[in-house]
């Protein structure tokens, strides 16, 4: 199931007054824990209630607030999640909630139990159990209009997943399978990442990589007992892309190369940083002499349509220009793939400068190139963003 196909229906389940729970199950850093977040604001809004990420410094109103709470279960002990057992004055014992099961009791709200495959400890998986099941935690119940999304890695996706109980798994939970994102999906994550409103740089040498070796967006689980090794994902991707436009951008190749490898582990850090290093000739020099694309191995070429579109971002050319510059290459590459038009689009930023539409404007005039070219680009226009 596609990301945004999860989200629909994580989305209108939340909406009914007596949600089911749900077990989301994908590989690692696929974006489970940021689509939970963006899916519990879209319920708050939907329910004209204020969103709030939970804190212990904050107030709640149950009438006014919507309350998403993570749980990070490597990060926490089984009293995190059930309270602390306390004598009650009469020879009996209570037990005395966290905060946030007194909040969750009051407000409607969205809990999310995250790494529920992966933690070791049989308390704290246990505890969970008892919320994911039953809406309780401890011997306190939520509203009944709470929904709860656990969310795991498959077995065959991460060598420390251990699977979970059969009576889990036999239909006291919605079990959901979250594929992890097209490369083209990836992108478009990538340049929706702001900060403050600003844009987050990143390089799209990732990009170019990605789209010549797309099963590379993910590792493959690890049966070694080195558990040192980082893992490539979608999120270690993501961090890789933003470090090289920023503290890596300038570094010595031996620091470019460790720092893939820190990220995406020895074999694919390895990979993409060979693929970096291919020799590939001016970006200038292809744009007025595009058949040198033709002569280049089938790895470099990803890697020279990154460089041309780079070489477009930083030159002072208009949208107009910059295509006008582009036609002759556009025509060449089209001929060879049309991916290569796609990545040469969405190598682009959709934004430059005080320009909302830089990447939509070139690709609107290319469309005239050949049909080839046109077919590239209306095939991929509708998927990416269009606003800065």
């Amino acid at each position: 199931m596609k990301i945004k196909e999860l989200a629909d229906i994580i989305y209108r389940e939340a909406l009914q007054d007596d949600p089911v729970s749900i077990l989301v199950l994908g590989g690692p850093g696929v974006g489970k824990t940021v689509l939970m977040k963006e899916v519990a604001q879209r319920v708050a809004a939907s329910l004209g209630l204020n969103f709030k990420e939970y804190d212990d410094s904050l107030t709640f109103n149950e009438n006014e607030d919507y309350v998403f709470i993570p749980l990070p279960l490597l990060e926490m002990e089984a009293p995190d999640l059930t309270g602390q057992m306390r004598e009650n004055g009469d020879g009996t014992t209570v037990y005395k909630p966290p905060r946030w099961v007194e909040v969750i009791g009051r407000c409607r709200g969205f809990v999310f139990i995250d790494d529920i495959t992966n933690t070791r400890r049989d308390d704290v998986l246990s505890s969970s159990f008892k919320i994911l099941n039953e809406k309780m935690a401890g011997f306190r119940h939520f509203r009944r209009d709470t929904i709860i999304v656990a969310a795991g890695n498959r077995t065959e996706d991460n060598s420390v997943a251990r699977p979970l109980p059969k009576p889990i798994m036999a239909g006291k939970v919605w079990t959901l399978d979250l594929s992890s994102p097209p490369v083209r999906d990836w992108a478009a994550y990538m340049d929706s990442c702001a900060i403050n409103g600003k844009p987050v740089p990143w390089d799209r040498r990732c990009l170019s990589y990605l789209m010549c070796f797309e099963s590379d967006i993910v590792a493959p689980p690890d049966d070694s007992n080195d558990m040192l090794n980082a893992v490539a994902s979608p999120r270690s991707w993501t961090k890789l892309a933003q470090r090289l436009a920023s503290t890596l951008a300038g570094a010595t190749q031996d620091v470019v190369r460790q720092g893939a490898i820190g990220f995406l582990g020895p074999v694919i850090g390895e990979k993409f940083y060979a693929f970096i290093r291919h020799e590939i000739p001016n970006p200038k020099t292809m744009l007025k002499n595009p058949e040198l694309f033709t002569g280049l191995q089938h790895d470099a070429k990803y890697l020279a349509v990154s460089s041309v579109a780079q070489h477009i971002t930083e030159a002072e050319m208009s949208p107009a220009e910059a295509a006008a510059s582009l036609k002759k290459f556009a025509s060449t590459i089209a001929n060879e793939s049309a991916d290569f038009v796609v990545l040469l689009i969405m190598s682009l930023p959709k934004t430059r400068g005080d320009n909302a539409k830089f990447r939509e404007e070139i690709a609107v005039n290319l469309v005239s190139v050949n049909e080839d070219v046109a077919s590239a680009i209306e095939g991929i226009m509708n998927a990416l963003p269009r606003r800065g």
